[in-house]
């Protein structure tokens, strides 16, 4: 069976979901090429599986290009993992169903993305009716699938997301190395914030939080991720609230190569987001053995055990559940260890497994 990937970005969390995904396909099935960016940030990690590096910088001639080589290849799956640009992306799956005999996969990490416009939902619409399959990683998402879009539940698949850690890397730092390259100081407490940055993630409810936090626990607030809005608004909260020299900040994007050191030194991360869906970074979080506050629900944490989950837009919850775990020790490391095994469940083999049945499952109409 001939398989190719797409994914057009080549950094970020579905960039390392897809590595990690290829590498364990080869377990099963040998042919197998990655279609993704000719800056993918991967390049230096072990892989068992072809990469085409056919994204440039212009996408809509890129789709171009990655169209003409699907047509050469002609392989059985078409598995795509990003959508970047509805309207062309629409026109580029709706060609490969009418001028190709591929199935058609989409793996919907967001169901509906964060940033849309007003036409986004309706092209979302067509283009997941060309799917043959879609995969989710939790029910919920499931839900959010059917409901916004009237999809039948057959044509969706629940499939976990897969160890961050392992094997994309096989190795995290000590929680002494990651402090020592971050220069947080290895005898104060640290709550982590991790990822793109935006309203809807919550962050000020967070800072908020913070502040009576620290008056209670002495501690750090690590904000580690890249701003896709004006971060004014944040800096002149922080300094409102006289927690300047509390806060540490990275606002970039965060190559994988260093994002074991952020989780590492970490003792608590925080995913104050104001509407809850399904996060990579709490998955990520627990692969690291790290207990993780989150607001609204969660098909990852655990409440009481592998974190909290608690009322979305409340500092003061965000700040109750963070003093909890920051203030016991021993709870803690209970609380990572738990997160630790549940991540390890969810092995990259056992997502391969998944994903294969997948691709064997009969297009409509055959």
């Amino acid at each position: 069976m001939k398989i190719m990937m797409i994914e057009s970005r080549g950094q970020g969390g579905v960039c390392h979901y897809t590595h990690n995904l290829c590498n364990a396909l080869t377990g099963v099935t040998k042919d197998i090429t990655l279609i993704t960016s000719k800056n993918y940030e991967l390049d230096g990690l072990r892989k068992k599986f072809r990469i085409e590096k056919l994204f440039d910088a212009n996408y809509p001639f890129d789709i171009i290009r990655v169209f003409r080589y699907l047509m050469e290849e002609k392989p059985e799956i078409i598995h795509f993992q990003m959508l970047r640009a509805p309207l062309v992306d629409w026109v580029f799956i709706r060609s490969l169903k009418s001028f190709s005999r591929s199935k058609l996969i989409y793996t919907a990490h967001n169901v509906i993305p964060h940033h849309q416009k007003l036409y986004t939902k309706f092209l979302l619409s067509k283009i997941y009716s060309l799917m043959d399959n879609i995969i989710v990683h939790t029910k919920g998402d499931e839900r959010e699938l059917i409901d916004a879009f009237e999809l039948s539940k057959p044509k969706i698949s629940t499939i976990p997301h897969g160890n961050y850690v392992s094997p994309v890397d096989g190795h995290a730092p000590s929680r002494e190395e990651a402090r020592k390259e971050l220069g947080i100081p290895s005898d104060i407490k640290t709550v982590l914030f991790f990822g793109y940055i935006s309203e809807n993630k919550g962050l000020r409810y967070l800072i908020e939080a913070f502040k009576d936090v620290v008056k209670k626990v002495p501690s750090k607030l690590v904000i580690a991720g890249k701003p896709v809005e004006d971060f004014s608004t944040y800096e002149s909260l922080i300094s409102k609230l006289g927690i300047t020299k509390d806060v540490i900040l990275n606002l970039d994007y965060i190559p994988f190569d260093e994002v074991g050191h952020y989780f590492m030194s970490a003792d608590v991360v925080v995913l104050p987001y104001v509407k809850p869906y399904h996060s990579v970074i709490a998955q990520a979080a627990h692969s690291f053995g790290k207990p993780v506050i989150v607001t609204g629900s969660s098909e990852v944490v655990v409440d009481g055990k592998s974190g909290y989950v608690v009322r979305p837009k409340s500092s003061a919850a965000i700040e109750d559940a963070v003093v909890k775990i920051l203030s016991d020790d021993e709870m803690r490391a209970e609380m990572g260890c738990y997160a630790k095994k549940q991540a390890e469940a969810n092995s990259w083999d056992k997502v391969a497994e998944k994903t294969m049945k997948v691709y064997f499952q009969k297009k409509d109409g055959e």
